[in-house]
Protein backbone atom coordinates (compact mmCIF):
# COMPACT_ATOMS: atom_id res chain seq x y z
CA UNK A 1 0.00 0.00 0.00
CA UNK A 2 1.39 3.19 -1.09
CA UNK A 3 0.23 6.47 -1.10
CA UNK A 4 1.66 9.99 -3.40
CA UNK A 5 2.33 13.44 -1.89
CA UNK A 6 1.71 15.82 -4.04
CA UNK A 7 2.67 19.35 -3.67
CA UNK A 8 1.77 22.74 -4.74
CA UNK A 9 3.22 25.07 -2.19
CA UNK A 10 4.01 24.96 1.53
CA UNK A 11 0.80 25.66 2.28
CA UNK A 12 -1.08 23.48 0.44
CA UNK A 13 -0.06 19.82 -0.05
CA UNK A 14 -2.45 16.57 -0.13
CA UNK A 15 -2.20 12.96 -0.62
CA UNK A 16 -3.66 10.19 -3.28
CA UNK A 17 -4.23 6.88 -1.85
CA UNK A 18 -4.81 4.73 -4.72
CA UNK A 19 -7.15 2.22 -2.39
CA UNK A 20 -8.65 2.97 1.01
CA UNK A 21 -8.82 -0.70 2.56
CA UNK A 22 -5.64 -2.00 4.47
CA UNK A 23 -4.65 -5.71 5.07
CA UNK A 24 -2.94 -4.51 8.24
CA UNK A 25 -5.19 -3.53 11.77
CA UNK A 26 -5.33 0.11 12.70
CA UNK A 27 -2.52 1.39 15.22
CA UNK A 28 -2.42 4.08 17.51
CA UNK A 29 -1.57 7.47 16.16
CA UNK A 30 1.74 8.80 17.55
CA UNK A 31 4.09 12.20 16.72
CA UNK A 32 6.71 11.38 14.19
CA UNK A 33 9.61 12.39 15.87
CA UNK A 34 12.63 10.44 14.13
CA UNK A 35 13.52 13.45 11.72
CA UNK A 36 15.92 16.03 13.32
CA UNK A 37 16.32 19.26 11.44
CA UNK A 38 18.86 22.29 12.12
CA UNK A 39 18.75 24.14 14.92
CA UNK A 40 17.77 21.18 16.58
CA UNK A 41 21.17 19.53 16.25
CA UNK A 42 24.71 20.32 16.12
CA UNK A 43 28.25 18.85 14.33
CA UNK A 44 30.99 18.36 15.98
CA UNK A 45 34.41 17.24 14.56
CA UNK A 46 37.40 17.34 17.77
CA UNK A 47 41.24 16.59 17.41
CA UNK A 48 41.55 13.53 20.53
CA UNK A 49 45.38 12.18 20.38
CA UNK A 50 45.73 12.87 16.65
CA UNK A 51 42.54 11.07 16.50
CA UNK A 52 39.67 12.82 14.33
CA UNK A 53 36.20 12.44 16.82
CA UNK A 54 33.07 13.04 15.24
CA UNK A 55 29.85 13.90 17.66
CA UNK A 56 26.58 14.84 17.04
CA UNK A 57 24.92 17.36 19.57
CA UNK A 58 21.01 16.57 19.58
CA UNK A 59 18.88 19.01 21.99
CA UNK A 60 15.87 18.94 24.08
CA UNK A 61 13.09 20.33 21.77
CA UNK A 62 11.75 22.71 24.85
CA UNK A 63 15.41 23.55 26.71
CA UNK A 64 18.30 23.71 24.79
CA UNK A 65 20.29 23.64 27.91
CA UNK A 66 20.11 19.98 27.85
CA UNK A 67 21.06 17.36 25.14
CA UNK A 68 21.85 13.92 23.96
CA UNK A 69 25.18 13.31 22.82
CA UNK A 70 26.22 10.08 20.11
CA UNK A 71 29.50 9.76 18.98
CA UNK A 72 30.45 8.13 15.78
CA UNK A 73 30.90 4.85 15.36
CA UNK A 74 32.84 4.07 12.14
CA UNK A 75 31.97 0.32 11.55
CA UNK A 76 28.40 0.58 11.41
CA UNK A 77 28.73 4.57 9.74
CA UNK A 78 25.46 5.57 12.82
CA UNK A 79 26.19 7.62 15.99
CA UNK A 80 25.65 6.32 19.34
CA UNK A 81 24.70 6.61 22.88
CA UNK A 82 27.62 6.03 24.48
CA UNK A 83 25.43 6.50 28.05
CA UNK A 84 23.03 4.06 26.53
CA UNK A 85 25.59 1.47 25.52
CA UNK A 86 26.74 1.14 28.72
CA UNK A 87 23.16 0.30 30.14
CA UNK A 88 23.68 -2.75 27.11
CA UNK A 89 21.03 -0.35 24.80
CA UNK A 90 21.60 0.56 21.62
CA UNK A 91 20.45 3.90 20.79
CA UNK A 92 22.03 5.63 17.59
CA UNK A 93 21.16 8.33 15.23
CA UNK A 94 22.27 8.72 11.14
CA UNK A 95 23.79 11.57 9.77
CA UNK A 96 21.92 12.41 6.06
CA UNK A 97 21.33 15.23 3.32
CA UNK A 98 18.86 15.92 1.09
CA UNK A 99 18.72 17.03 -2.09
CA UNK A 100 19.60 20.60 -1.23
CA UNK A 101 22.94 19.90 0.22
CA UNK A 102 21.04 20.24 3.69
CA UNK A 103 22.30 18.15 6.83
CA UNK A 104 19.64 16.38 9.27
CA UNK A 105 19.48 13.42 11.64
CA UNK A 106 17.35 10.34 11.80
CA UNK A 107 17.32 8.75 15.12
CA UNK A 108 16.34 5.02 16.43
CA UNK A 109 12.72 4.26 17.43
CA UNK A 110 14.40 3.29 20.85
CA UNK A 111 14.14 5.47 23.27
CA UNK A 112 17.14 6.47 25.74
CA UNK A 113 17.46 4.73 29.19
CA UNK A 114 20.22 7.50 29.97
CA UNK A 115 19.44 11.34 31.01
CA UNK A 116 20.28 14.12 29.30
CA UNK A 117 23.31 16.12 29.75
CA UNK A 118 24.33 19.56 30.23
CA UNK A 119 25.23 21.37 26.96
CA UNK A 120 28.70 22.92 26.58
CA UNK A 121 29.34 25.30 23.50
CA UNK A 122 32.54 23.96 21.91
CA UNK A 123 35.85 25.70 22.04
CA UNK A 124 37.58 26.30 18.82
CA UNK A 125 40.77 25.25 19.86
CA UNK A 126 41.85 23.56 16.45
CA UNK A 127 45.14 25.61 15.37
CA UNK A 128 45.39 25.33 11.17
CA UNK A 129 48.37 25.90 9.32
CA UNK A 130 49.21 26.82 5.80
CA UNK A 131 52.53 26.98 3.37
CA UNK A 132 54.61 28.16 4.51
CA UNK A 133 54.22 27.45 7.83
CA UNK A 134 55.26 23.56 7.35
CA UNK A 135 56.16 22.10 4.56
CA UNK A 136 55.70 18.38 3.44
CA UNK A 137 58.83 16.01 2.72
CA UNK A 138 59.37 12.85 0.79
CA UNK A 139 62.44 11.11 1.99
CA UNK A 140 61.30 7.39 2.06
CA UNK A 141 58.48 8.16 4.80
CA UNK A 142 56.55 10.83 4.74
CA UNK A 143 57.63 14.09 6.73
CA UNK A 144 55.95 17.16 7.53
CA UNK A 145 58.20 19.92 9.07
CA UNK A 146 56.83 22.20 11.01
CA UNK A 147 58.22 25.83 11.10
CA UNK A 148 58.66 27.58 14.57
CA UNK A 149 56.32 30.68 14.79
CA UNK A 150 59.05 33.32 16.36
CA UNK A 151 61.84 31.59 14.66
CA UNK A 152 61.17 30.95 10.77
CA UNK A 153 64.51 28.69 10.78
CA UNK A 154 64.16 26.43 13.34
CA UNK A 155 60.96 24.17 13.67
CA UNK A 156 60.12 20.07 14.81
CA UNK A 157 59.92 17.45 12.17
CA UNK A 158 56.88 14.71 12.29
CA UNK A 159 56.59 11.39 11.00
CA UNK A 160 53.79 10.04 9.41
CA UNK A 161 52.32 7.70 11.59
CA UNK A 162 48.93 6.05 10.45
CA UNK A 163 46.66 7.54 7.93
CA UNK A 164 46.41 11.61 7.91
CA UNK A 165 48.33 11.41 11.13
CA UNK A 166 51.43 12.42 11.87
CA UNK A 167 54.10 12.55 15.54
CA UNK A 168 56.37 14.67 16.49
CA UNK A 169 59.88 13.15 16.41
CA UNK A 170 61.87 14.71 18.97
CA UNK A 171 59.32 14.29 21.71
CA UNK A 172 58.86 10.37 20.62
CA UNK A 173 62.42 10.54 21.52
CA UNK A 174 62.08 12.55 24.44
CA UNK A 175 58.77 10.17 25.76
CA UNK A 176 61.34 6.72 25.22
CA UNK A 177 64.36 8.29 26.61
CA UNK A 178 62.12 9.59 30.38
CA UNK A 179 59.36 7.43 30.32
CA UNK A 180 60.53 4.69 32.70
CA UNK A 181 61.65 7.61 34.96
CA UNK A 182 59.77 7.31 38.84
CA UNK A 183 59.52 11.13 39.08
CA UNK A 184 58.55 11.54 34.78
CA UNK A 185 54.89 12.03 34.14
CA UNK A 186 53.87 12.26 30.29
CA UNK A 187 51.81 14.75 29.05
CA UNK A 188 51.59 12.81 26.26
CA UNK A 189 52.94 12.77 21.89
CA UNK A 190 52.23 15.87 19.88
CA UNK A 191 50.30 14.78 17.10
CA UNK A 192 48.51 16.70 13.86
CA UNK A 193 46.67 15.56 10.57
CA UNK A 194 47.91 16.81 7.22
CA UNK A 195 44.61 17.14 5.08
CA UNK A 196 43.31 18.35 1.81
CA UNK A 197 41.26 21.14 0.87
CA UNK A 198 38.92 21.17 -1.96
CA UNK A 199 41.36 22.55 -4.04
CA UNK A 200 43.80 19.77 -3.61
CA UNK A 201 46.03 21.72 -1.30
CA UNK A 202 47.82 21.12 1.91
CA UNK A 203 47.17 21.98 5.06
CA UNK A 204 47.53 20.80 9.44
CA UNK A 205 45.23 20.64 11.74
CA UNK A 206 46.29 20.36 14.99
CA UNK A 207 44.70 20.64 19.16
CA UNK A 208 45.84 24.15 20.70
CA UNK A 209 46.51 22.62 23.72
CA UNK A 210 49.32 20.29 23.05
CA UNK A 211 53.30 21.56 24.37
CA UNK A 212 56.59 20.27 22.94
CA UNK A 213 58.73 18.15 24.73
CA UNK A 214 61.82 18.26 22.57
CA UNK A 215 63.50 21.63 21.33
CA UNK A 216 63.08 23.27 17.77
CA UNK A 217 66.10 22.07 15.21
CA UNK A 218 67.31 24.12 12.61
CA UNK A 219 65.59 23.52 9.22
CA UNK A 220 68.36 22.26 7.04
CA UNK A 221 66.48 21.09 3.12
CA UNK A 222 69.73 19.39 2.00
CA UNK A 223 69.33 16.60 4.66
CA UNK A 224 65.61 16.48 4.74
CA UNK A 225 64.71 17.02 1.09
CA UNK A 226 64.33 13.95 -1.35
CA UNK A 227 67.19 11.54 -1.60
CA UNK A 228 68.19 8.80 -3.85
CA UNK A 229 68.26 5.57 -2.38
CA UNK A 230 71.47 3.32 -2.60
CA UNK A 231 70.64 0.67 -4.50
CA UNK A 232 73.11 -2.80 -3.81
CA UNK A 233 72.53 -5.75 -6.30
CA UNK A 234 76.13 -7.07 -6.42
CA UNK A 235 76.34 -9.20 -3.33
CA UNK A 236 76.75 -12.72 -1.95
CA UNK A 237 75.29 -14.56 1.20
CA UNK A 238 77.61 -16.85 3.48
CA UNK A 239 78.21 -18.30 6.72
CA UNK A 240 81.65 -19.26 9.09
CA UNK A 241 81.30 -23.14 8.77
CA UNK A 242 81.44 -23.11 12.48
CA UNK A 243 78.09 -21.21 13.01
CA UNK A 244 76.02 -22.82 11.10
CA UNK A 245 72.45 -21.05 11.49
CA UNK A 246 74.13 -17.52 11.06
CA UNK A 247 73.56 -15.93 7.85
CA UNK A 248 75.51 -13.19 6.14
CA UNK A 249 76.11 -10.93 3.29
CA UNK A 250 78.40 -8.98 1.82
CA UNK A 251 78.00 -6.64 -0.74
CA UNK A 252 80.79 -5.58 -2.80
CA UNK A 253 81.62 -2.08 -2.85
CA UNK A 254 80.51 0.02 -5.48
CA UNK A 255 83.94 1.10 -7.09
CA UNK A 256 86.36 -1.84 -6.40
CA UNK A 257 84.82 -5.55 -6.69
CA UNK A 258 88.23 -6.68 -4.57
CA UNK A 259 86.43 -4.94 -1.48
CA UNK A 260 83.02 -5.34 0.59
CA UNK A 261 81.37 -4.83 3.77
CA UNK A 262 79.86 -7.63 5.70
CA UNK A 263 76.33 -7.53 7.51
CA UNK A 264 75.17 -10.47 10.01
CA UNK A 265 71.36 -11.52 9.75
CA UNK A 266 69.58 -10.82 13.02
CA UNK A 267 65.89 -12.72 13.10
CA UNK A 268 64.30 -11.23 16.11
CA UNK A 269 64.85 -7.26 14.53
CA UNK A 270 64.98 -8.71 11.10
CA UNK A 271 67.77 -6.18 10.34
CA UNK A 272 71.09 -6.72 8.89
CA UNK A 273 73.70 -5.59 11.49
CA UNK A 274 77.04 -4.46 9.84
CA UNK A 275 79.82 -7.04 11.75
CA UNK A 276 83.11 -4.06 11.56
CA UNK A 277 80.27 -0.96 12.46
CA UNK A 278 79.65 -3.05 15.26
CA UNK A 279 83.46 -3.89 16.49
CA UNK A 280 83.80 0.17 16.39
CA UNK A 281 80.40 0.72 19.13
CA UNK A 282 78.63 1.83 16.37
CA UNK A 283 75.21 0.75 14.41
CA UNK A 284 74.63 0.86 10.96
CA UNK A 285 71.66 -1.44 9.96
CA UNK A 286 69.88 -2.66 6.79
CA UNK A 287 66.61 -4.43 6.06
CA UNK A 288 66.52 -7.57 4.25
CA UNK A 289 66.29 -7.63 0.55
CA UNK A 290 63.47 -6.33 -1.58
CA UNK A 291 62.16 -7.02 -5.02
CA UNK A 292 62.37 -4.71 -8.27
CA UNK A 293 59.59 -5.23 -10.63
CA UNK A 294 61.32 -8.03 -12.89
CA UNK A 295 61.07 -9.63 -9.26
CA UNK A 296 65.35 -9.75 -8.82
CA UNK A 297 66.30 -8.74 -5.24
CA UNK A 298 68.48 -5.82 -4.35
CA UNK A 299 69.26 -4.58 -0.76
CA UNK A 300 68.87 -0.87 -0.14
CA UNK A 301 72.87 0.00 1.38
CA UNK A 302 74.26 3.74 1.55
CA UNK A 303 78.26 3.22 1.94
CA UNK A 304 78.44 6.36 3.18
CA UNK A 305 76.77 5.70 6.76
CA UNK A 306 79.43 2.81 7.49
CA UNK A 307 82.02 4.03 10.77
CA UNK A 308 84.23 1.22 9.36
CA UNK A 309 86.21 0.10 6.17
CA UNK A 310 85.52 -2.31 3.85
CA UNK A 311 87.49 -5.22 3.59
CA UNK A 312 89.31 -7.50 1.25
CA UNK A 313 86.62 -10.13 -0.32
CA UNK A 314 89.39 -13.00 -0.13
CA UNK A 315 89.50 -12.36 3.94
CA UNK A 316 85.91 -14.27 3.42
CA UNK A 317 86.76 -16.67 0.85
CA UNK A 318 88.76 -18.94 2.79
CA UNK A 319 88.36 -22.63 4.31
CA UNK A 320 86.43 -21.27 7.45
CA UNK A 321 83.53 -20.16 5.29
CA UNK A 322 81.16 -21.45 3.11
CA UNK A 323 78.72 -19.88 0.16
CA UNK A 324 74.84 -19.87 0.52
CA UNK A 325 71.96 -20.24 -2.06
CA UNK A 326 69.35 -17.73 -1.44
CA UNK A 327 66.84 -20.55 -2.25
CA UNK A 328 67.83 -22.12 1.63
CA UNK A 329 67.38 -18.94 3.22
CA UNK A 330 64.39 -17.66 4.59
CA UNK A 331 63.64 -14.20 6.45
CA UNK A 332 61.33 -13.32 9.10
CA UNK A 333 58.13 -12.86 7.72
CA UNK A 334 57.91 -14.99 4.31
CA UNK A 335 55.31 -16.90 3.33
CA UNK A 336 57.23 -20.01 2.96
CA UNK A 337 58.92 -20.00 6.10
CA UNK A 338 55.62 -19.64 8.18
CA UNK A 339 54.57 -22.80 6.50
CA UNK A 340 57.42 -24.78 7.72
CA UNK A 341 57.07 -23.98 11.27
CA UNK A 342 54.39 -26.27 12.46
CA UNK A 343 51.70 -27.75 9.59
CA UNK A 344 49.48 -28.57 12.29
CA UNK A 345 49.03 -25.08 12.65
CA UNK A 346 48.24 -24.49 9.18
CA UNK A 347 44.20 -24.36 8.16
CA UNK A 348 43.39 -24.60 4.80
CA UNK A 349 40.22 -24.57 2.78
CA UNK A 350 37.66 -25.76 3.08
CA UNK A 351 38.32 -26.12 7.22
CA UNK A 352 37.59 -22.50 7.89
CA UNK A 353 35.73 -19.55 6.10
CA UNK A 354 34.97 -16.02 6.17
CA UNK A 355 31.20 -14.50 7.57
CA UNK A 356 29.88 -11.15 8.40
CA UNK A 357 30.23 -9.39 11.60
CA UNK A 358 27.74 -8.03 13.42
CA UNK A 359 28.33 -4.29 11.72
CA UNK A 360 28.30 -6.13 7.90
CA UNK A 361 31.75 -6.38 6.96
CA UNK A 362 31.99 -9.71 5.16
CA UNK A 363 35.15 -10.86 6.55
CA UNK A 364 34.59 -9.05 9.72
CA UNK A 365 34.25 -13.06 11.34
CA UNK A 366 36.69 -16.19 11.01
CA UNK A 367 35.34 -19.51 11.33
CA UNK A 368 37.97 -22.44 11.92
CA UNK A 369 35.34 -25.75 11.87
CA UNK A 370 36.48 -28.39 14.85
CA UNK A 371 38.76 -30.94 13.55
CA UNK A 372 36.47 -33.66 14.95
CA UNK A 373 33.21 -32.52 14.09
CA UNK A 374 32.62 -30.21 11.73
CA UNK A 375 29.20 -29.19 12.79
CA UNK A 376 31.26 -27.66 15.58
CA UNK A 377 33.21 -24.03 15.52
CA UNK A 378 35.85 -21.60 16.90
CA UNK A 379 34.93 -17.61 16.23
CA UNK A 380 37.24 -15.45 15.89
CA UNK A 381 36.88 -11.50 15.70
CA UNK A 382 39.32 -9.13 13.60
CA UNK A 383 41.61 -7.07 15.56
CA UNK A 384 42.20 -3.95 13.67
CA UNK A 385 45.49 -2.51 14.73
CA UNK A 386 47.03 -5.97 15.04
CA UNK A 387 45.95 -7.17 12.08
CA UNK A 388 45.05 -10.89 12.78
CA UNK A 389 41.56 -13.04 13.53
CA UNK A 390 41.32 -13.45 17.80
CA UNK A 391 39.25 -16.10 19.90
CA UNK A 392 36.02 -14.27 21.64
CA UNK A 393 35.70 -17.04 24.01
CA UNK A 394 39.35 -17.50 24.63
CA UNK A 395 39.61 -13.92 25.35
CA UNK A 396 36.46 -13.27 27.59
CA UNK A 397 38.86 -16.28 29.65
CA UNK A 398 41.52 -14.01 29.53
CA UNK A 399 43.89 -16.10 27.02
CA UNK A 400 45.33 -14.59 24.04
CA UNK A 401 44.67 -17.09 20.87
CA UNK A 402 44.76 -16.04 17.39
CA UNK A 403 44.86 -16.64 13.65
CA UNK A 404 46.67 -14.99 11.03
CA UNK A 405 45.73 -14.77 7.33
CA UNK A 406 48.56 -15.80 4.51
CA UNK A 407 48.38 -16.61 0.62
CA UNK A 408 49.83 -19.17 -1.03
CA UNK A 409 52.23 -18.02 -3.71
CA UNK A 410 52.48 -21.38 -5.45
CA UNK A 411 48.30 -20.65 -5.97
CA UNK A 412 47.08 -17.97 -4.37
CA UNK A 413 45.25 -19.35 -2.28
CA UNK A 414 44.18 -18.06 1.20
CA UNK A 415 45.46 -20.56 4.31
CA UNK A 416 45.52 -19.53 8.24
CA UNK A 417 47.81 -19.73 10.95
CA UNK A 418 46.91 -20.17 14.33
CA UNK A 419 48.83 -19.59 17.23
CA UNK A 420 50.98 -21.81 19.54
CA UNK A 421 48.11 -20.84 22.48
CA UNK A 422 45.70 -23.71 22.48
CA UNK A 423 41.69 -22.84 22.84
CA UNK A 424 40.84 -23.08 26.64
CA UNK A 425 37.14 -22.43 25.64
CA UNK A 426 34.91 -25.39 24.15
CA UNK A 427 33.76 -24.86 20.03
CA UNK A 428 30.02 -24.12 19.62
CA UNK A 429 27.55 -25.52 17.49
CA UNK A 430 27.47 -24.01 14.00
CA UNK A 431 24.18 -22.63 13.42
CA UNK A 432 25.07 -20.30 10.74
CA UNK A 433 23.41 -22.47 8.12
CA UNK A 434 20.23 -22.08 10.30
CA UNK A 435 20.51 -18.18 9.93
CA UNK A 436 21.09 -18.40 5.88
CA UNK A 437 18.71 -17.32 3.45
CA UNK A 438 19.50 -18.51 -0.22
CA UNK A 439 19.17 -16.07 -3.51
CA UNK A 440 16.36 -18.69 -4.55
CA UNK A 441 14.38 -18.02 -1.55
CA UNK A 442 14.08 -14.09 -1.94
CA UNK A 443 13.88 -11.45 -4.07
CA UNK A 444 14.10 -7.44 -4.02
CA UNK A 445 11.00 -5.23 -4.85
CA UNK A 446 11.51 -1.34 -6.23
CA UNK A 447 15.39 -1.62 -5.52
CA UNK A 448 16.59 0.47 -8.43
CA UNK A 449 13.42 2.84 -8.16
CA UNK A 450 14.33 5.87 -5.78
CA UNK A 451 10.24 6.96 -5.64
CA UNK A 452 9.56 3.72 -4.18
CA UNK A 453 10.75 2.24 -0.55
CA UNK A 454 12.86 -0.88 -1.26
CA UNK A 455 11.18 -4.52 -0.12
CA UNK A 456 12.20 -7.90 0.41
CA UNK A 457 9.96 -10.71 -0.02
CA UNK A 458 10.99 -14.12 1.55
CA UNK A 459 9.19 -16.96 0.61
CA UNK A 460 8.92 -19.92 2.71
CA UNK A 461 9.79 -22.90 0.94
CA UNK A 462 11.28 -23.48 -2.68
CA UNK A 463 7.67 -24.28 -4.16
CA UNK A 464 7.38 -19.94 -3.40
CA UNK A 465 3.54 -20.49 -2.28
CA UNK A 466 3.66 -18.15 1.01
CA UNK A 467 6.04 -15.31 1.83
CA UNK A 468 6.92 -12.50 4.24
CA UNK A 469 7.49 -9.31 3.54
CA UNK A 470 9.72 -6.96 5.05
CA UNK A 471 10.91 -3.21 4.01
CA UNK A 472 14.18 -1.27 4.07
CA UNK A 473 14.89 0.98 7.40
CA UNK A 474 18.06 3.21 6.57
CA UNK A 475 18.66 3.55 10.17
CA UNK A 476 19.33 -0.04 11.01
CA UNK A 477 20.61 -0.89 7.60
CA UNK A 478 18.50 -3.93 7.20
CA UNK A 479 14.55 -4.95 6.48
CA UNK A 480 11.94 -5.27 8.92
CA UNK A 481 8.65 -7.53 8.88
CA UNK A 482 6.14 -4.38 8.80
CA UNK A 483 3.00 -6.78 10.31
CA UNK A 484 5.32 -8.24 13.12
CA UNK A 485 5.84 -5.06 14.32
CA UNK A 486 2.72 -4.11 14.29
CA UNK A 487 2.30 -6.88 16.26
CA UNK A 488 5.26 -5.89 18.91
CA UNK A 489 7.47 -8.06 17.75
CA UNK A 490 11.13 -6.84 15.80
CA UNK A 491 11.67 -9.51 12.80
CA UNK A 492 14.69 -8.59 10.80
CA UNK A 493 16.92 -9.76 8.40
CA UNK A 494 19.80 -8.62 6.84
CA UNK A 495 21.77 -8.66 3.00
CA UNK A 496 25.47 -9.42 2.68
CA UNK A 497 27.44 -10.29 -0.41
CA UNK A 498 30.29 -13.55 -0.82
CA UNK A 499 33.41 -12.71 -2.29
CA UNK A 500 32.01 -13.91 -5.45
CA UNK A 501 29.43 -11.19 -5.47
CA UNK A 502 26.56 -13.60 -4.80
CA UNK A 503 24.01 -12.37 -2.10
CA UNK A 504 22.07 -13.52 0.58
CA UNK A 505 20.37 -12.71 3.95
CA UNK A 506 21.07 -13.71 6.70
CA UNK A 507 18.00 -14.00 9.62
CA UNK A 508 19.29 -11.71 13.07
CA UNK A 509 17.89 -12.36 16.72
CA UNK A 510 14.02 -12.77 17.33
CA UNK A 511 13.75 -14.40 13.97
CA UNK A 512 10.63 -16.36 14.41
CA UNK A 513 7.18 -14.59 12.90
CA UNK A 514 4.09 -14.06 14.62
CA UNK A 515 2.06 -12.65 12.09
CA UNK A 516 1.09 -15.37 9.53
CA UNK A 517 2.42 -15.65 5.31
CA UNK A 518 0.80 -14.19 2.55
CA UNK A 519 -0.71 -16.45 -0.44
CA UNK A 520 1.92 -15.40 -3.63
CA UNK A 521 0.35 -14.30 -6.35
CA UNK A 522 2.97 -13.02 -8.77
CA UNK A 523 0.62 -10.71 -10.29
CA UNK A 524 0.38 -8.60 -7.29
CA UNK A 525 3.91 -7.60 -8.18
CA UNK A 526 4.11 -6.61 -11.74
Amino acid sequence: MNVKVKTFSKENEYVELPQLNHECPFRPYFKFNNFVSAPNFELRTEMVGGKEKKRIIIFDQKDKTKCFIYYFHSRSKLYICIKCVKKRLQVSAKLCQNSDGENYVITSNTKHVCEMVKYVPQNNDNIILHPPNFKVISNGKQKVFVFDQKNKTLGYIFTHLANNRYQCNGCTYFLRKNIKKNDFKSPGNFYLCLRKNENDEYYVQMKNNQKHLCQPRKYQPEKLEIRELKISNNYFYYQKKTLTKSINVAIFHSSNSNLCFTFSYCKSSNYFHCLNCTKLKKNYHIRPPKKDENGKEYFVHDPSKHSCKPIKVSSISTSNFQNLERKDITFEGESKKEMKIDEKRIIKLPNFEFRPNKFGEPEGTLVVFDSKDKSFCYEYYYHTSKEIFVCSKCQIKHSYVTAKIHVDEENGEKFIKLSKKEHICQPIKDAFAEKVIAASKFTFLNRDDETKPTKIIVFTSEKKEFYYEFRYIPSHNNYLCGVCWVLKKRVCVKSYKKENGDEYLMTLKNDKHVCEPKKYDPKNFL
